[in-house]
């Protein structure tokens, strides 16, 4: 089963489109030469009273979701729907899920999930919808980014059903997360791989966006399992010498202006802030993840201003603004 897998990528990436798209240089950017984007979709097998498709999209890269524009469409008797953005100068992020039934409240199917929209894309979306699942293709102007991230959704899949099989050992085990580490490096090798062949397909901008992608979503999920106060104090000296070790890592290279538009990298560098102040403070409780939004909130925003410039400061700041924002509602929500 997994060799089947495994050559269905490979002839995904092989069946990759070639993308044509008018487009002005200046500078070190290539702009395109449209401010709006469109999707357009077609489902197969639909549902006899149509479907309900819903988009979000978010017009600055957000790692909590916050601040997207909802717009909801039924599709036409033929199974088709249509959504165009305009004023978008900068790359988007764009979520699309089908809805079960034509009831919003039926639950619902992924479709994408956070795929980079350009300025001037003109995507096409095909969907087969099956009982075992939906097949999707992409066709048009900027679809090679969506062959491209559809190719590493199904990747990513490949690789969590591995991961169920394997035994890491005990999770919260300074051994065993230097294995794991290992595994995560291995996993960002391959979507590496499978980005330099597409390389050709994008400009050199969004080329490095997805590579923050990466190398962001890799490393978020690390330091989100990474918090266990007991296992930190207990093994504290081998702690801080694999804290060191990630610091030491090639993960802040990136040009500063292109990874502020990876929601991945920018929840890594927010984490990464977090946990900094933790270990420069001696391990006091007061900055703990659960702390971080806070008890510790101004030095958080003061160690994100301090170390971080331009636009990607700016969007680090929002992001961490609105999570701050949200709160009282996001605690309200878990009390009932």
């Amino acid at each position: 089963m997994m060799k089947i897998i495994i050559i269905a990528i490979l002839f995904a990436i092989l069946c990759c489109p070639k993308d044509s798209l008018a487009s002005a240089t200046h500078g070190d950017f290539t702009y395109a030469l449209s401010e709006t984007a469109t999707i357009d979709g077609f489902i197969i097998n639909g549902h006899p009273l149509r479907d309900t498709i819903r988009i979000e999209l978010y017009r600055s890269a957000s790692y909590g979701r916050i601040g997207a524009e909802r717009t909801n469409i039924i599709t036409d008797s033929n199974g088709r729907f249509h959504f165009k953005v305009s004023g978008i100068t900068q790359p988007a992020r764009v979520l699309l899920y089908l809805f079960k039934t034509p009831n919003e409240n039926s639950g619902f199917q992924y479709m994408i999930d956070q795929y980079l929209l350009n300025p001037g894309d003109s995507i096409q979306i095909q969907m087969k919808k099956a009982k075992s699942g939906s097949d999707l293709s992409f066709s048009g102007p900027g679809s090679a980014v969506f062959h491209y991230q559809h190719v590493i959704d199904s990747v990513e899949l490949m690789w969590s059903l591995k991961d169920r099989e394997t035994d890491h050992g005990e999770f919260y085990n300074i051994e065993n997360w230097q294995n794991r580490k290992i595994y995560m490096d291995s996993l960002c090798s391959v979507k590496q791989d499978i980005l330099n062949r597409y390389r050709n397909n994008f400009t050199p901008e969004t080329f490095y966006i997805l590579q923050a992608d990466i190398v962001g979503k890799a490393y978020c999920n690390y330091l989100v399992n990474f918090y266990n106060p007991d296992l930190i104090k207990n093994g504290k000296k081998k702690y801080l010498n694999f804290y060191a070790e990630i610091l030491s890592s090639p993960i802040d290279t990136f040009r500063s202006e292109l990874v502020a538009h990876s929601p991945y990298y920018l929840e890594f560098l927010t984490r990464l802030s977090f946990l900094r102040l933790y270990f420069n403070n001696d391990l006091d409780e007061k900055y703990w993840l659960s702390n971080a939004y806070s008890q510790s909130i101004s030095e958080n925003y003061n160690s994100l201003k301090w170390n971080y410039h331009g636009y990607l400061r700016e969007i680090l700041c929002l992001n961490l603004h609105d999570h701050v924002a949200l709160l009282p509602h996001r605690r309200r929500i878990r009390r009932d």
